[in-house]
């Protein structure tokens, strides 16, 4: 039964899950669409925006909510009843952003949050390999389930440092979607096809030392 929070705009209400509630309407409605092309749809997508979906990890004085994890649950739980897909990746982007955020420098962290809606596809697995290079780390690799690389413009993936001591350490680090290949995988699956899950693949890339 639709409420109130349905047809208000989303910047007019206060609490965050209450926000997500009111853009589940327009969710539901592109939910099929999202399916079918494999990722959400440009309404899903600034619905789930204007509800601060992309910002729930942001730090505050960065424009984010800097949410608990309740909140976060809250959040993702009400997107989720409209478009499971454009949740997951809600989520994806959240969780990666709370792991990230801490190790960045502070002119790091100033660059990247230009746009507190920013998102993050990607996956902590250390499934690349990467050395030190002049000011940074070179990384090659492959990682699967990158869900929503067709759509952000940042990657989180892991690597294991060679020449570390001791060698093989995990790290992540995070790098420009340009800069990689995204590999079609995801196509055909049963469920969650719109997150877009593929495979990264990185070749040399240079990343700098402030973004790993």
């Amino acid at each position: 039964m639709p409420t109130d929070l349905d047809a208000a705009p989303a910047a007019e209400i206060a609490e965050p899950w209450e926000r997500a509630r009111a853009a589940r309407a327009v969710l539901a409605a592109n939910a099929e669409a999202t399916e079918q092309r494999g990722r959400p749809t440009a309404a899903s997508l600034a619905a789930a925006r204007d509800a601060d979906a992309f910002a729930v990890t942001t730090p505050a004085h960065f424009g984010g909510l800097d949410a608990d994890n309740r909140t976060m649950v809250r959040v993702f739980a009400e997107l989720g009843a409209g478009c499971p897909s454009t949740s997951w990746l809600a989520a994806v982007s959240a969780t990666a952003k709370s792991m990230f955020t801490d190790w960045m420098t502070a002119e790091a962290q100033a660059a990247f949050y230009t746009d507190p809606h920013v998102s993050i596809c990607g996956t902590a697995m250390p499934t690349g390999r990467a050395r030190t290079a002049a000011g940074g780390t070179r990384i090659t690799g492959r990682w699967s389930y990158a869900s929503g690389c067709l759509d952000s413009p940042w990657a989180m993936v892991g690597a294991s440092v060679l020449d570390d001591e001791p060698p093989g350490q995990p790290h992540l680090v995070l790098l420009p979607t340009r800069e990689l290949t995204i590999e079609h995988t995801w196509d055909g699956v049963a469920g969650l096809r719109g997150t877009g899950s593929h495979t990264l693949v990185a070749e040399d890339v240079f990343v700098p030392d402030a973004s790993s």
